[in-house]
């Protein structure tokens, strides 16, 4: 197979290669980091991106892009949380914990029809975003039968379900997070953990939603039959605790050694449910994560877009409408508004690159004709 080079609009490509001209200053481990964190672009499918950076895979699109074996401009999962252009307010990705979002099949679902209903799927994850992108739509899709499939509640610390697409096992009733940090004071490595989202980032969280999957894979007849089963795992922990305190930290090496721990039981109770060498496990990461950055160089979302609004929108309402979620890269702007002030989207993203902590940005028109030169199969 012929591979074809990818087409970019004129002119651009020459720009993208001057703006990243520091990458080829990089050590090769450094090289590496920067494409473990930071692996791509993409189209946003409802066209509600109007302006994007380089967009790093995080959890919804990782796990999206893991579960269809597509890209982003297949499956149109591009962010973690967009802006609505028609109610005027940010939603997450799966809002309502609807996995309909997801515009291709998961192997889960394929499996899920080819087999009727009769192999055992089994979803579960830190969040809805995650879950959502491996298992796929259950019951929500033409043919589909109900698979088990559940997520962590951020608000009540317990466990939470689409029941439209999914069936969650009962084997999680009564599994809540409060009950382990209230037996540890509300306490972990000096830190105050006692409400369900400052939990997560623990490794008593990471016993706490590894301890949750052995409970459902123990019930569940895994390994019953000849028709191949499938369990399909988003073990967040690792990723809130970086997130909170840093992948180099005291607490991450806490929550890696309680990870491996449980991973250590899980593929026991594996070997005893479907029998030594009856099964295949694949494990990866949906992204990597970025070190403390230097004193000095740590730039807020609110920073940027008030650089943005004085530049563009000096004593006015502001022309960026979202901008909350720094690791989606994508920044929305009222591009009417823009417009009657005399500005362009491209003004903007010419703009931000002149701030010497953005490499490239380009504008949804920008990031369309590039897209255009790729290959569709």
């Amino acid at each position: 197979m012929e591979v074809q080079p990818i087409q970019t609009a004129p002119g651009l490509g020459a720009r993208i290669r001057s703006q990243l001209e520091w990458y080829w200053t990089l050590s090769p481990p450094g090289r590496a980091a920067f494409w473990a964190t930071f692996s791509g672009w993409a189209l946003d499918a409802y066209n509600q991106m109007t302006l994007g950076f380089v967009l790093p895979t995080v959890t919804a699109v990782g796990h999206a892009t893991l579960g269809t074996g597509t890209d982003p401009r297949f499956h149109g999962i591009t962010t973690n949380s967009l802006f609505n252009r028609v109610t005027g307010k940010s939603q997450d990705a799966y809002d309502g914990l609807d996995p309909r979002e997801l515009m291709t099949l998961t192997l889960a679902d394929e499996w899920n029809i080819l087999t009727d209903g009769r192999a055992v799927i089994v979803g579960q994850g830190g969040a809805m975003r995650a879950t959502a992108g491996l298992v796929g739509h259950g019951a929500c899709l033409v043919n589909g039968r109900p698979v088990l499939a559940a997520s962590y509640d951020s608000k009540t610390s317990g466990w939470e379900t689409n029941p439209e697409c999914y069936s969650m096992s009962p084997a999680l009733d009564g599994l809540v997070g409060r009950k382990v940090w209230e037996s540890r004071g509300g306490a972990w490595m000096g830190h105050d953990i006692a409400d369900p989202e400052a939990f997560r980032a623990s490794s008593l969280y990471e016993a706490f939603e590894a301890e949750a999957l052995y409970a459902v894979m123990d019930a569940t007849p895994l390994g019953a039959d000849d028709v191949t089963d499938l369990v399909l795992v988003n073990l967040k922990g690792p990723d809130y605790t970086a997130h909170a305190w840093g992948p180099h930290s005291a607490e991450m090496k806490a929550t890696l050694a309680e990870l491996d721990r449980q991973l250590a039981r899980i593929l026991a109770l594996l070997d005893k449910k479907a029998g030594p060498g009856r099964s295949v496990v694949v494990i990866t990461a949906d992204h990597g994560m970025p070190a403390e950055p230097a004193a000095g160089r740590r730039h807020l979302t609110t920073e940027i877009s008030a650089l943005v609004n004085g530049r563009f929108d000096p004593g006015g309402k502001g022309v960026v409408q979202f901008y909350d979620d720094a690791a989606n890269s994508q920044m929305f702007v009222d591009t009417p508004r823009l417009r009657a002030l005399g500005h362009s989207l491209a003004d903007v993203a010419r703009f931000l690159e002149t701030l010497d902590y953005v490499a490239a940005a380009f504008t949804e028109d920008e990031v369309r004709e590039a897209q255009a030169g790729v290959p569709r199969s």
